[in-house]
């Protein structure tokens, strides 16, 4: 394991220009990160580290298209050429890349994914047990992560100038904030829409790459 130094750093926002300083801390653990449990249909965590997910799918058929518009990773070209676009300093080793960027903090989500959902379920955990090394060590004094996931199967439906008859429209919402004082907080807001055939097959996905939010 190594240890990186880290600076007082400069945050600037529309809220104003925050000081986030702290002291060398090891690198975080990819393991905590990246792990592979089932989803959970419904959690709901208090606070100060809260957490609400609610994943709706009332039949076999809207659980295999939920479950498969989770799976749908964007395409790795295009998150490579989000993740220069915000200086990712090194471009990731992962198999399944679904951030935009997060090097020494919380990531930018490009895509939601399962794999982004269990990365901030384990964020949250790793600060409800005072580990805080997924930002360098700046303690949190709380933060919240809220995701919901419908599926309903439509007749038709029109997206991108495309018509889709008898599928399955799944649309995934997610929100994380973060706060550890005046001055520093993050907040993200992300969304994606996802056709699916009745036998699985994802035919078109809404969404990617435009999480919006903020940092001060």
């Amino acid at each position: 394991m190594t240890v990186r130094p880290c600076c007082v750093i400069l945050v600037a926002s529309v809220f104003g220009v925050g000081v986030l300083s702290c002291t060398s801390v090891p690198d975080p653990t990819v393991a905590f990160l990246e792990a592979t449990q089932s989803l959970p249909d419904s959690l709901d965590i208090g606070r100060p580290h809260s957490v609400h997910i609610r994943r709706v799918a009332r039949t076999p058929e809207e659980r295999r298209a939920l479950e498969a518009a989770e799976r749908a990773d964007p395409p790795r070209d295009s998150v490579l050429a989000a993740m220069r676009y915000r200086s990712q300093e090194n471009a990731p080793t992962e198999p399944r890349l679904w951030w935009a960027s997060g090097s020494g903090s919380v990531r930018w989500p490009y895509a939601i994914t399962d794999a982004a959902v269990r990365y901030y379920l384990a964020v949250g955990r790793a600060f409800r047990a005072g580990d805080f090394r997924e930002v360098r060590g700046q303690r949190m004094n709380s933060s919240s992560l809220r995701y919901i996931a419908t599926t309903e199967r439509q007749p038709e439906i029109t997206l991108q100038e495309r018509t889709f008859r008898d599928v399955y429209v799944v649309r995934l919402q997610l929100t994380w904030n973060e706060y550890c004082g005046n001055l520093c907080a993050k907040n993200i807001t992300a969304e994606r829409t996802v056709i699916v055939s009745p036998v699985g097959e994802v035919l078109l996905v809404e969404g990617d790459g435009k999480a919006v939010g903020w940092v001060s």
